[in-house]
């Protein structure tokens, strides 16, 4: 059942409560940065990382950097190989990282059942009945998307009135229709036969990580012991 308060940004549904003072400016607020290192670090760090610096203090940088370097310690023992989700290649090598692969492989998939929901004759037809709800409500637009992203949003950093009713309507609309419902539903059957189709790639993943994780517990074992007072 649909809440009046969902928040599920990847579907453009949030609370009304929200909307009804940001309209769809709450839909272009960044997600909080993990780390702020990359603003910080010097450009010796980042080449010492990056790699692009060949020698720091009389001695030889790694090749590929310290990340490289990490990400090769990191995955001593598994074998690169290259993954195909959809027609897309996913190139698993020496130089990739553990998470990265991991999330690229996850990444593709959402997407390519991202684009399937899209063109599924149920999500087509919860939208055509969200647009005819909007047309009701005194508002013209053929999508969800064509709503969040109409020109006039852009302009000012306060939403005006008109940017605020017509995110309430949508919010409305969505609800009426169970539009978040729908999508829910048919996308998760695309990400159920998505996970089927590439279950022996999961499976080698979810291998691959196990020794990972051990390769990573052997790296910080090696380190030796901090001093204490």
């Amino acid at each position: 059942m649909e809440h009046e308060e969902s928040n599920r940004s990847e579907f453009l549904v949030f609370p009304l409560s929200q909307v009804r003072k940001e309209g769809y400016k709450v839909t272009r607020k960044a997600p909080p940065s993990a780390t702020d290192w990359s603003r910080r670090a010097t450009r010796t760090q980042r080449g010492i990382l990056d790699g692009s610096l060949g020698h720091y203090k009389g001695k030889a940088v790694p090749k590929g950097g310290c990340s490289a370097f990490a990400a090769q310690t990191l995955m001593k023992g598994t074998k690169p190989h290259r993954i195909r989700i959809e027609g897309m290649s996913i190139t698993h090598d020496a130089s990739a990282t553990p998470d990265g692969i991991i999330d690229t492989v996850l990444s593709v998939m959402r997407y390519s059942t991202a684009v399937k929901s899209d063109s599924d004759e149920r999500v087509k037809g919860v939208k055509g009945k969200w647009s005819s709800c909007m047309r009701k409500a005194g508002f013209q637009y053929a999508s969800p998307q064509a709503a969040a992203n109409d020109s006039r949003w852009s302009k000012g950093n306060v939403p005006t009135r008109l940017e605020t009713s017509v995110a309430v309507a949508d919010m409305q609309c969505k609800k009426k229709v169970r539009y978040l419902d729908t999508l829910v539903d048919v996308q998760s059957e695309y990400e159920r036969n998505a996970i089927a189709e590439q279950s022996a790639t999961l499976a080698s993943l979810q291998s691959d990580a196990k020794v990972w994780l051990s390769n990573a517990k052997d790296e910080v074992n090696k380190q030796p012991a901090t001093k204490r007072d």
